[in-house]
């Protein structure tokens, strides 16, 4: 799953809006709203404090770090 989508997910799942995922991770709603409609990637240090968030596995954490830095790549 993509990240966008996977995000947008697990926020719903979790009964949060945009807003307050936002307040969470100290950064805006709309960059939050960016992250879900894939017109942006979140960072490492965001990623990280994604998973501690919504207590994720570090393993899925990791597929999802590295399907981040194939893309990356991809743009070089």
């Amino acid at each position: 799953m993509e990240m966008y989508k996977f995000l947008r997910q697990l926020r719903i799942e979790r009964k949060l809006s945009q807003s307050e995922l936002a307040e969470k991770l100290e950064l805006k709603r709309s960059t939050i709203s960016m992250y879900e409609n894939g017109k942006r990637q979140p960072n490492i240090e965001t990623l990280i404090l994604i998973s501690k968030i919504f207590d994720i596995d570090i393993n899925i954490l990791k597929k999802i770090i590295l399907t981040l830095l194939i893309n990356l790549q991809k743009l070089i």
